[in-house]
């Protein structure tokens, strides 16, 4: 959670939305042990439009099921608790977040970056020597919704955060320093701020708030690092971007991590590969 000055500057700036209702719900039966999964499609069936949003995205190739899923019953059955979970939380925000794609922003490359994260944060598990406390799942999550102050920003000063992303564009800068100089706070502790009053996983607010450093932060956080590798290397493989494989040997994640250069090289490729594959 940043330091309280700043989250006054968030909550004077833009408005926090609530948490949708089904996501509470949802979170309290992922911590109840005896929760089935004809527990959690009865919560869902009572909201016929986030169904219909959860099984667009669980019959996606990403999650690859061997045939179409048609109810909310059977897709619990098949992805399992803790992803369908996540797929829940992925739809909500999508909802929660709609009209930021009104008035013609590319809301869809955005998302299309940010499940690239989550798809390279997830590989990266498999690869590091890091002790992480979650699982591959969990790091997809943490990836996916790394940049949720951006949908903040944009939801509450559309044009103002166009102007700042196209300034940091032209300049081939990471946008936060120029929103810290604009709003007051960057686009991290908007979506830490978010997190916190949403009362997310711990981790998954400090891959929010530290995907972009402070390097000592992330020296000591494995998580928020392997999330802040994932999204230097989703942004290197988008169009107009190109990013050599040895460059990344400096990056703290690749330090803590210890990856060979073959695994650096493999990452990049996964990378071209699977953004071309992604479908929003």
């Amino acid at each position: 959670m940043p330091e309280q000055a700043v989250v006054d500057r968030v909550l004077s700036s833009v408005v926090i939305p609530t948490i949708p209702k089904i996501v509470q719900r949802l979170t309290k039966l992922l911590h109840k042990r005896d929760a089935g999964m004809n527990e959690v499609a009865a919560e869902l069936a009572h909201d016929p439009a986030l169904s219909a949003q959860v099984l667009r995205i669980a019959n996606s190739a990403y999650y690859g099921l061997e045939e179409p899923v048609l109810d909310i019953a059977r897709a619990a059955t098949y992805l399992g608790m803790r992803t369908l979970y996540e797929v829940v939380l992925r739809a909500s925000i999508l909802r929660t977040f709609e009209g930021v794609s009104d008035g013609g922003f590319p809301i869809e490359a955005l998302w299309k970056h940010s499940i690239l994260t989550g798809q390279l944060a997830q590989w990266l598990t498999t690869q590091s020597n890091l002790r992480l406390d979650l699982g591959p799942s969990d790091l997809y999550t943490c990836g996916l919704l790394h940049d949720l102050g951006r949908l903040v920003l944009l939801s509450a000063h559309r044009e103002q955060y166009e102007e700042v992303l196209r300034l940091a564009r032209s300049a081939k800068v990471d946008s936060a320093a120029i929103e810290t100089e604009r709003f007051g706070f960057s686009h991290t502790q908007a979506g830490a701020v978010l997190a916190c009053i949403w009362q997310l996983p711990q981790p998954l607010q400090d891959s929010i708030e530290f995907h972009h450093g402070p390097e000592r932060y992330l020296q000591a956080n494995a998580t928020a690092a392997i999330v802040a590798l994932a999204d230097h290397v989703a942004r290197g493989v988008e169009p107009g971007s190109r990013l050599a494989p040895e460059s990344l040997a400096t990056h703290p994640a690749c330090k803590l991590a210890g990856l060979p250069p073959q695994a650096l090289e493999e990452l990049v490729h996964q990378a071209e590969v699977e953004y071309r594959q992604i479908e929003v």
